[in-house]
């Protein structure tokens, strides 16, 4: 979503997205964000967990070139317990050379009208600061603000910030790293009878392990193998799965999704997803010390999450030293046909992962 200008040049028209479209969204995208997106990742995103999922919009100019979208990717979520279809929205974007208030109102038009009884029950997203603007559009409030929750594991790229000498930033890093490497959670702290293993698909156990954690979320997107298959191993991005599981393997007591980006010289690790048994002691912390370590071996510089303030991930990664920072993200809620609305705005009531949002790290 994106800040609204008071002008615009050239009509634009609308249209459903088809195929042989990716290549100009690619060039939108590149345009307007700066970012690398291949056509497999508009493939893939469009494709969705399963046929009609995903719904996206283009603009085009007078000459057919893509100037604008509207992405939106449906999601199976509960509600109290109620499973509804919800529509993640994000792309709402127009260049700037085509935008104005009439564009952006047409376009969000067509993305408050899918809301219905029989089709997506709600709306929401999470957009920045300036797209906040953009998202009045589509009649959305702000829930809350996404945090991020930073652990850092290699301290040189910000020593560096402050000391010139090379000779200074090794030893005063050194000092800093030699106390984050200390305080890591040890293996022998947590339950040696736990396995962790790196995982290339989402099986029924699973699908148990959702049924089991479900009720602890009065609203969250629903965690069923097939939806992890398509968003996490189908995807273009590299993610790295792993699984805590019982001594057996009969059972699956958690799961984390992982992905390492870098900018500015530094390497950045995401905990892009997590789902585990909250009432089995330690499996959280086995989850998080396999994560850490991996983060470690790839030479990370951080690692990141995101969470609602008061959540119980934040809570979680707090107790394991993670320190709070604004990310410029909030979340919004169109309500659309949802009984008891007022539900939907506590944001104590979600349970947000940077999974169930548009915000992908990673090579696409």
């Amino acid at each position: 979503m994106n800040k609204l200008p008071a002008t615009t040049s050239g009509k634009i028209r609308i249209r459903e997205v088809l195929p042989g479209d990716e290549a100009g969204i690619s060039d939108l995208i590149r345009r307007g964000f700066g970012l690398e997106r291949s056509a497999s990742f508009w493939t893939w995103w469009f494709q969705g967990a399963r046929p009609g999922m995903a719904h996206t919009r283009l603009c085009l100019d007078q000459q057919g070139k893509v100037v604008g979208m509207s992405g939106s990717n449906r999601r199976q979520m509960i509600v109290d317990g109620d499973e509804v279809t919800a529509v993640l929205s994000g792309d709402l974007y127009i260049d700037s050379h085509h935008r104005s208030h009439a564009s952006f109102r047409r376009l969000a038009a067509k993305i408050v009208g899918d809301l219905s009884v029989k089709g997506p029950a709600f709306l929401f997203g999470f957009p920045n600061a300036q797209g906040a603007q953009a998202a009045t559009l589509v009649r959305c409030r702000t829930v809350g603000e996404i945090q991020y929750l930073i652990r850092v594991l290699d301290a040189t790229p910000y020593v560096a910030r402050f000391f010139k000498l090379p000779f200074l930033v090794r030893t005063v890093a050194g000092c800093l790293n030699t106390v984050l490497r200390l305080t890591r959670t040890r293996r022998g702290d947590c339950r040696p009878d736990l396995n962790v293993r790196e995982i290339e698909t989402f099986d029924e156990r699973f699908d148990t392990l959702w049924e089991q954690e479900k009720f602890r979320w009065t609203v969250a997107t629903i965690r069923r193998a097939d939806y992890l298959n398509w968003r996490y191993i189908a995807s273009p991005v590299n993610y790295q799965v792993i699984a805590v599981e019982n001594a057996a393997a009969t059972e699956v007591l958690g799961y984390a999704v992982l992905t390492v980006t870098e900018a500015r010289g530094r390497r950045m690790g995401a905990l892009v997803d997590c789902l585990c048994a909250v009432s089995e002691e330690g499996v959280f912390d086995r989850l998080l010390h396999e994560a850490v370590e991996r983060f470690v071996h790839q030479r990370c510089h951080m690692v990141r999450a995101w969470a609602l303030p008061n959540s119980w991930m934040s809570r979680q990664l707090r107790m394991h030293r993670f320190f709070r920072r604004t990310s410029g993200f909030v979340l919004v809620v169109n309500p659309g046909v949802v009984a008891d609305p007022g539900r939907l705005f506590d944001p104590e009531n979600w349970y947000v992962t940077q999974g169930d949002s548009d915000h992908i790290d990673g090579d696409a």
